[in-house]
């Protein structure tokens, strides 16, 4: 699951159309200085087309799930870990 596709979930029902229109300012901010890249409505329209093979197979409550399972595997994979290498001197990757 990518930026992309979390961008997606983050935006509630609105999708990624809508997550586009609320913060193209903050990310259109973020990226001036790398010359022309916008996120204006043809860029959003280009960004909502690649999703839809995913949108249009899978409703938002079943990615959303998929997306807490990963975060949960991730969490569990990893618990202690940080607690674990400061006990034996190594620094938390």
């Amino acid at each position: 699951m990518g930026p992309t596709l979390l961008f997606h979930l983050g935006a509630g029902p609105g999708d990624l159309a809508e997550f586009c229109e609320r913060y193209a300012e903050s990310f259109n901010g973020w990226w001036d200085d790398l010359g022309e890249p916008h996120l204006d409505p043809t860029t959003a329209e280009l960004l909502v087309g690649g999703l839809r093979p995913i949108t249009d197979a899978h409703g938002v409550d079943d990615l959303a799930a998929r997306r807490d399972a990963l975060l949960t595997a991730v969490v569990a994979a990893t618990h202690g870990r940080a607690r674990d290498d400061a006990v034996d001197g190594e620094t938390p990757q």
